[in-house]
């Protein structure tokens, strides 16, 4: 859960102390949980005004994630050979073990899947998942479909509705030339995203989210 921190340099070094009440009382209710980490102080993953502010707990935790798994902010993939990228994160349950599934599109159509699976919350840095596949055009045009058919690119990026505790949570990227767009949702607020994500996840990258090697399971 998000604590009071003071962050020392690089990443780590930093100092935990108990949360206070109110923060405590805020997160119960708040939206998708970000897990027990130390917030990053200066995410440079969005791109300004994303989420309501780059300070939100959202964009410091998943700053914090994807830096921790040595991801690039989105706008660093794309080129004019790779015009496409898109790149989902889960924080999945009971152990807050980070998931990325990162997929390049190539001009030309080639393709590379990358996927990552953080230990758990408080050691995202230490992957009990990583691999790399090629998936094929006619599985990445069906990707493509699908989050067409969602409507992805005119949604919301954080939803207002109160989420469940002990939902996931699911964070889709996308970019597609110079335009940018960033989806936050729990679990059970997927709506039409939930097609092209579950293609994407568990098609394409072939995870099982109710068995990934995380947590106790992930220790070597």
């Amino acid at each position: 859960m998000l604590r009071n921190m003071e962050r020392g340099t690089g990443m780590t070094g930093y100092c935990v102390r108990k949360p206070s009440a109110a923060v405590a009382l805020l997160l119960l209710f708040a939206g998708p949980v970000v897990a027990q980490w130390p917030p990053d102080e200066n995410p440079q993953f969005f791109p300004s005004g994303v989420f309501v502010s780059n300070r939100s707990i959202l964009a410091r935790g998943y700053s914090w994630f994807l830096r921790s798994m040595q991801e690039k902010p989105l706008a660093d993939c794309v080129s004019r050979e790779c015009p496409q990228v898109y790149r989902v994160l889960i924080e999945t349950r009971p152990y807050n073990a980070p998931v990325v599934v990162r997929l390049w599109i190539r001009s030309d159509g080639v393709s590379e899947l990358v996927t990552k699976v953080g230990r758990d919350g408080g050691h995202p840095q230490i992957l009990s998942v990583s691999k790399t596949a090629d998936p094929s055009r006619v599985d990445v045009d069906k990707f493509l479909n699908l989050l067409e058919e969602a409507g992805f690119w005119s949604m919301p990026t954080e939803f207002a509705k109160p989420t469940a505790m002990g939902a996931s949570g699911w964070m889709l990227e996308g970019m597609r030339g110079d335009k940018y767009h960033l989806v936050c949702r729990s679990a059970p607020e997927l709506g039409p995203l939930k097609d092209p994500l579950d293609f994407l996840v568990v098609g394409l990258a072939k995870l099982d989210l109710k068995s990934l090697p995380v947590g106790p399971r992930g220790l070597r």
